[in-house]
């Protein structure tokens, strides 16, 4: 697997699964934080699911609300996240080969994560 820049990712793959990640709304201040933490906290799942094809995220503020796009070259990938997040398939653009949606609140992305990280040794 491989986390690729957006637009070379989109180059090369035509129609990849995507998985959207909207987040709450936050002051503007706040906005900037919560949405590095989110993205970085997907990434990480990301990788603990064990992704095997290459992959690509995007921060989108269209509706003002932040959202976080994750595309995929393989639907296994995809479905994986979308399974770890409760995400749920939409009606989606001919842009994509598959799409699924969820809300995110920092709590949910801590228990996938907890979820998903081996356990610690101590000592």
């Amino acid at each position: 697997m491989a986390r690729l820049p957006w637009a070379d990712f989109m180059q090369a793959h035509a129609r990849p699964h995507l998985v959207s990640v909207h987040l709450p709304k936050s002051d503007n201040e706040g906005s900037a934080a919560v949405v590095g933490w989110a993205r970085t906290g997907l990434m990480r799942v990301v990788r603990l699911l064990g992704a095997k094809g290459n992959y690509s995220v995007s921060v989108v503020r269209i509706t003002g609300t932040p959202a976080i796009h994750l595309a995929f070259a393989r639907e296994e990938d995809a479905l994986a996240l979308a399974g770890a997040l409760a995400a749920k398939p939409v009606e989606g653009d001919p842009e994509w080969a598959s799409e699924r949606s969820c809300r995110l609140d920092p709590g949910d992305l801590e228990a996938a994560v907890s979820v998903l990280s081996p356990p610690r040794r101590i000592g």
